[in-house]
């Protein structure tokens, strides 16, 4: 009897990313600029940087060889301490007062990057949730100590131009509710778009695998954090794409051939959101769908006065800005003419 291969999503994304890459026209900048630079992304040049992001994953024996990456993986708190109390004393050494030479460490732990996609330090404990995930507590511990006692900002971006909380909840391929937490309660953003103009949801609702329930539990999870978290179903990726057209997308591809009873679950979190801010109207950010909270107001824009936006820190109007502006310059205009 012949052997069969299971089919697994990662198998399948390989098969599709080397269907990709066969396709590739050859128009637009080669990968070695697009590696070199930061700058928005569509089209095949955004194809090309997917496929290969996706093939050149972190290599632990090589990427993570430091003693500093080896102890992020697996949580070897005491050694973080050591590397960090080190960095802190060799800017005293060079009469850097003790608050400033501090602050400066944390830069050098900020700005650090592992392996071929660049990975930022909060990356690597999240690469250790996937690949020695029997440490963690530790690594949870580790992460508590960067974000609480170092105070490591949490919005380092890999070569994609995604912050870590963007793979704790993309669901590709772990979801780390626990991890993610932590980085929102840090300033993390959940609205933050890579360069490829989408957020961790664009990602997660290209669900690899309709069959599987668990599997669709999970994203349903991963979509229900992102909108209590403040997430927004109608940002638009650079290829004009939103989270709530690949809902619909996922509807139709899994509907019949996956588990209808979980995908259908999954959309109804689209229509119980679209009627929590109807029901709350304008008591609500017209972007984020939060409520006012602490030092957080909700401001009238500007220029329209229709839309309601939360203040700062929060950067709510910055981010509706793409979709609120035909409306708002409509809007506008209509009272200046009354």
């Amino acid at each position: 009897m012949a052997n069969r291969t299971t089919v697994t999503p990662e198998l399948l994304q390989a098969l599709v990313n080397r269907g990709i890459a066969a396709r590739d026209t050859g128009r637009g900048r080669p990968i070695e600029e697009l590696l070199r630079t930061t700058d928005s992304l569509r089209g095949q040049e955004s194809q090309r940087l997917r496929t290969w992001f996706s093939m050149n994953g972190i290599q632990p024996s090589k990427d993570l060889a430091d003693e500093l990456g080896s102890s992020l993986l697996c949580g070897n708190l005491e050694k973080v301490k050591d590397d960090f109390a080190k960095r802190v004393s060799e800017f005293v050494r060079s009469g850097r007062p003790e608050e400033e030479a501090r602050s400066e460490a944390v830069l050098e732990l900020y700005n650090l990057r592992w392996g071929p996609t660049r990975i930022p330090i909060y990356n690597v404990i999240l690469a250790g949730r996937v690949l020695a995930r029997w440490y963690y507590e530790q690594q949870m511990a580790v992460t508590r100590w960067l974000v609480y006692e170092a105070k490591v900002p949490v919005d380092g971006k890999d070569i994609s131009g995604a912050e870590t909380i963007h793979h704790a909840i993309g669901c590709a391929p772990t979801l780390e509710i626990e991890f993610a937490q932590m980085l929102y309660d840090a300033g993390g953003n959940v609205n933050q778009r890579d360069r490829y103009g989408c957020t961790a949801m664009h990602e997660a609702m290209q669900i690899q695998d309709g069959l599987s329930a668990e599997a669709v539990r999970r994203n349903k999870t991963a979509l229900e954090w992102y909108l209590a978290h403040g997430g927004n179903l109608d940002i638009r990726g650079n290829d004009g794409k939103s989270v709530r057209d690949l809902v619909k997308h996922s509807w139709n591809l899994w509907s019949h051939a996956g588990d209808r009873l979980a995908m259908a679950d999954l959309v109804s979190i689209v229509d119980l959101e679209d009627a929590r801010r109807r029901q709350l109207g304008k008591k609500c950010c017209s972007f984020c769908g939060r409520l006012p909270e602490g030092m957080v107001r909700l401001m009238a824009c500007a220029q329209c006065h229709s839309a309601r936006y939360c203040s700062a820190p929060r950067r709510c109007q910055a981010g509706d800005w793409p979709r609120h502006k035909a409306a708002c310059k409509k809007a506008s205009n209509t009272s200046k003419t009354r």
